[in-house]
Formats: C-alpha cells, sequence, structure tokens
C-alpha cells in the first residue's frame, strides 16, 4: 500500500476541517435574519410616491383682461394718458382703425394697470392681444391645469401641488380647489383649479403678475409606502 493511500485523520478531525464551526453558522442565520428584517423594515416605512406633471396658466382674482384684435387694422394710442397711470373703469385708451375704415374704440372695464402689446400706429392682425390689463388690488392667485382623463380617479379636492413658474424663478405650494370632470372639447383632458394658501410672492418685487403666466405643476398621486405598493399589486 502506498504511502499516500494511508488515511491518518480520525472521523473527529475529517468532521472539524470539513465541517462549518457551529459559531459561524449561528452568526450568518443571525446575520441573514438581520439583513431580511432591515428590508421588510424599509419598505415598511420608507414612501413610494408616484406624481405627474402638468402644465398650468395662472389667473387672478378679480380677474386680468386681454383685449383680441376681431380685425386687421392699426392701432392709435390715447396720447394724453401716461401709459404708467392707473385707469379708471370706463377710461378711453385708444382706437383701431381696420382696413374697411371703421372705428373701434378701446376702453377699460375696470380700475387697472394697461399693458400694451403694441406701439402707436403699428399694424395689427386679426387674433393679436392688443393690450391686457392687470386689476390694481390682485386678491388671490390661481392656476388652471389640464389633466389626462386616465388620472381623474386619482385626482381629489385639498391634493398637495407643487407649482413652477420657471419665468420667475417662483415655486409655490398649492391645493386644488375644484374639479372639472367634463372632457375638454375633443382632448383626453379634464381640468381643475388650484388655490394658493399664500399670497406673500404677490408683493415680491421679483413677481409681476401678467395674464396668461405659463407654469409647470407637480401633483402627487399616490405616498404609499414600498410595502403597500407591493401588497397592492
Amino acid at each position: 500500500m502506498d504511502k499516500d493511500d494511508i488515511e491518518l485523520r480520525s472521523e473527529k478531525v475529517s468532521n472539524i476541517i470539513g465541517g462549518i464551526p457551529p459559531v459561524l453558522q449561528r452568526k450568518g442565520i443571525v446575520l441573514i435574519i438581520c439583513v431580511i428584517f432591515l428590508i421588510i423594515a424599509a419598505t415598511y416605512f420608507l414612501p413610494y410616491i408616484e406624481s405627474i406633471k402638468v402644465d398650468i396658466c395662472m389667473s387672478s382674482q378679480p380677474a386680468s383682461y386681454q383685449y383680441i384684435a376681431k380685425s386687421n387694422g392699426v392701432i392709435h394710442l390715447n396720447s394724453t394718458l401716461n401709459n404708467q397711470d392707473l385707469k379708471y373703469p370706463g377710461s378711453f385708451i385708444g382706437y383701431i382703425l381696420s382696413e374697411d375704415n371703421t372705428t373701434t374704440k378701446l376702453f377699460t372695464k375696470d380700475t387697472s394697470r394697461v399693458i400694451w402689446n403694441c406701439s402707436e400706429g403699428m399694424l395689427i392682425k386679426k387674433g393679436d392681444v392688443v393690450f391686457a390689463t392687470i386689476p390694481d388690488t390682485i386678491n388671490s392667485i390661481y392656476a388652471i391645469a389640464e389633466i389626462p382623463n386616465n388620472y381623474i380617479n386619482r385626482i381629489y379636492i385639498d391634493q398637495g401641488v407643487m407649482c413652477e413658474l420657471q419665468e420667475y424663478s417662483i415655486s409655490l405650494n398649492g391645493r386644488i380647489s375644484h374639479i372639472f370632470p367634463l372632457r375638454i372639447n375633443s382632448k383626453d383632458k379634464f381640468r381643475v383649479k388650484i388655490n394658493f394658501p399664500s399670497t406673500s410672492f404677490l408683493y415680491s418685487n421679483a413677481f409681476k403678475f401678467t395674464p396668461g403666466i405659463k407654469g409647470e405643476a407637480e401633483i402627487t398621486i399616490s405616498e404609499k409606502t414600498i410595502l403597500e405598493k407591493l401588497i397592492s399589486h
């Protein structure tokens, strides 16, 4: 018999060398249990936030006003008025002489400031925004958003909304105040109105309201935990 074939190890030695020590086994099991527990705890506490982003258009209360030209013509401004002055209801601010020589006189509807979108003697085309009026006192600002119809069951009153006005680098926290569920013409969308509890931004020098300010809103539609999301599926 070769020396290489001689078995020198006893059964106990073989078990010690070939097996995993019980202490390591216990520590490994405990470690695996701890990792599983931490994963479960994380899924229970960590939120799984779902949100959608939609475009918004800002408006004011009292409402601002835009005059849209009804025909082609030439604008003539009332030269006796200072454009920076506050205009009172019924103030004559100018007229449009159309191509057929008819005259359309322009008046303010309320106490407001006028923002012209043209200058004296400028050619105006039908559908152009000629001017806008901004109320002297703005009580509140709100936004209108158009949301795809497939989210209609996930939108509710008092739902939180984060709005961004990129033009002014302003972020606003809002709440959905009204839901208008009827489809918008041929669009597969519905409208919501977003109110802003805080109006302090109205008095910021960085913010000057003009009609139709565009922005983007992020609406949180689900704040479940990861575990709740997994169970719901």
